[in-house]
């Protein structure tokens, strides 16, 4: 279980591109695709960057040089 959620975890934006993309093929074919899901996955997409902008400023952070002390 613990190796699925790593992996949804590491791909969360494929995912919900891949989501997307499924509901827009679907509309264009034809099928009605209620106004609510887009906004879900427009909200889902934005928390998804959210979280990748915050993952690497972590990042940034702990792999950045630590400054020379100041000189007294």
């Amino acid at each position: 279980m613990s190796a699925i959620i790593n992996f949804f975890n590491a791909n969360k934006p494929y995912f919900v591109a891949l989501l997307t993309a499924v509901a827009a093929g679907l509309q264009a074919l034809g099928y009605s695709i209620p106004a609510f899901v887009y906004t879900l996955l427009a909200a889902f997409g934005i928390s998804v960057v959210h979280a990748s902008i915050q993952t690497a400023a972590t990042n940034a952070a702990s792999n950045a040089a630590p400054t020379p002390a100041a000189k007294k």
